[in-house]
């Protein structure tokens, strides 16, 4: 991911999850951005995750932000392991 971008992330998986709720995560040096679920699209079959980022999140991040999707289905919550998502500089960081 590039600062300064508007990128969509895309997270496949091996898990379906068409019956849950979800949200994903993206943490950084005490930097948080929580991505809810109705700015996330799953893919037909469940296993892919698309969402796009605005430029300022993107700036939010500085060189590695770690990744987790959190999940709930009635009252059971689960949570993947964490990735970790590489951030590449900009070099003009103003917002378009």
């Amino acid at each position: 991911m590039r600062r300064g971008t508007t990128p969509k992330i895309t997270i496949t998986t091996e898990f379906d999850w068409t019956a849950y709720a979800v949200q994903v995560t993206m943490k950084e040096n005490g930097v948080e951005l929580v991505v809810e679920e109705d700015r996330i699209t799953k893919s037909e079959n469940g296993t892919t995750l698309e969402f796009s980022l605005t430029q300022e999140e993107t700036l939010m991040f500085t060189k590695k932000a770690q990744v987790q999707i959190k999940a709930k289905l009635g009252s059971s919550v689960i949570a993947t392991d964490i990735a970790n998502l590489s951030v590449l500089p900009i070099l003009n960081e103003e917002v378009m």
